[in-house]
């Protein structure tokens, strides 16, 4: 689903692109200040304003049936400072990439487990318990960028762009989990608060991609241009690690538990409107949402006697979206 939500996305950006450009060929450029002359150098400073949530699932057989736990954040929002630049090295080739990070606010985490016996296909609930979460985010990509306006020779106005990518993406939310709270319990409500070695229990999320994907701008008044990038993000991986403080039987002197996951999916879109303040000076703001997930892995257990033990990851996901406004230099 969300594959083919940015498919579908990097098919109306291209169309809106291809009309506005018949558009803005109509336009009457006046003296002033001009969005989308072309920059040896642009830098964008923003902060971007954030809600994020992410979740894993994993199952296993025991004698009593199949134990599934799935671990949820949600409300991991965060106040980043996103950072933008690109170099124009060749009229039709460019590099360029993002980098953001910030604190989380207090978010909320969830761990339910259920278990499916034997010959039955209901799940029922044993365990849930709740705890306030805090933490920090920190993303990037790096890109080369392809103008097929260029390319192609053909008449365009200055600081209009089709351009195609290829890239790597890196995202990671470090969390940890404090002032646990047991709400249900052995098929009743309950309300118990963790002691205190329950508190700081952590997990981070870690996901790297390949990012393929098309972007442009083109300007729409005299100081004014809007832009737009679509990625698809391919060859996802998942590492993830995390130090359950509760669990005796686990290794306590450091992470316990390890997620990973290959060929996930994801996306990552992004749209802008700049007004030139200046020949060197623009206002940004724009919107940006970013997505990954993975359909099946593993989670491998640090147990106490120095063993090994295994699941099978059977979900995981991460998103962030949110709205950002800030300058942009141009060199």
């Amino acid at each position: 689903m969300k594959t083919t939500t940015a498919a579908l996305a990097i098919t109306v950006l291209l169309a809106s692109l291809v009309h506005a450009q018949s558009t803005a060929t109509n336009l009457a450029v006046t003296a002033g200040p001009q969005v989308g002359s072309e920059p040896f150098i642009t830098l964008t400073v923003a902060p971007w304003l954030t809600a994020a949530s992410g979740q894993w699932e994993v199952q296993g057989v025991t004698r009593e049936g199949v134990l599934r736990s799935k671990l949820e954040w949600n409300s991991i929002d965060s106040a980043l400072l996103l950072v933008k630049g690109r170099v124009q090295l060749l009229p039709a080739f460019a590099v360029g990439g993002s980098y953001g990070s910030g604190s989380l606010f207090d978010g909320r985490n969830t761990d339910s487990d259920s278990i499916q016996p034997p010959n039955s296909f209901d799940d029922y609930l044993f365990s849930r318990s709740e705890s306030d979460t805090t933490g920090d985010t920190q993303l990037y990509d790096v890109n080369l960028y392809l103008d097929l306006l260029q390319l192609s020779k053909g008449p365009h106005l200055a600081g209009q762009r089709l351009e195609v990518f290829a890239g790597y993406q890196d995202y990671s939310d470090r969390l940890t989990d404090q002032r646990g709270v047991q709400t249900y319990l052995d098929d009743r409500p309950v309300d118990m608060q963790f002691p205190d070695q329950g508190v700081n229990a952590r997990y981070d999320f870690h996901w790297q991609a390949v990012r393929l994907g098309v972007q442009g701008q083109t300007p729409i008044a005299p100081r004014v241009a809007i832009s737009g990038s679509a990625a698809l993000l391919t060859m996802v991986q998942q590492n993830g690690d995390g130090s359950w403080t509760m669990r005796e039987d686990l290794r306590q002197n450091g992470p316990n538990i390890h997620n990973q996951s290959q060929d996930g999916f994801g996306f990552d879109l992004e749209g802008a409107l700049a007004f030139a303040l200046t020949s060197y000076l623009d206002l940004t703001a724009g919107a940006r949402w970013i997505a990954f997930g993975s359909n099946a892995g593993t989670l491998t257990l640090d147990n106490a006697d120095g063993t090994y033990s295994q699941m099978a990851q059977t979900s995981g996901s991460s998103t962030r979206l949110g709205i950002y406004a800030g300058l942009t230099a141009k060199f």
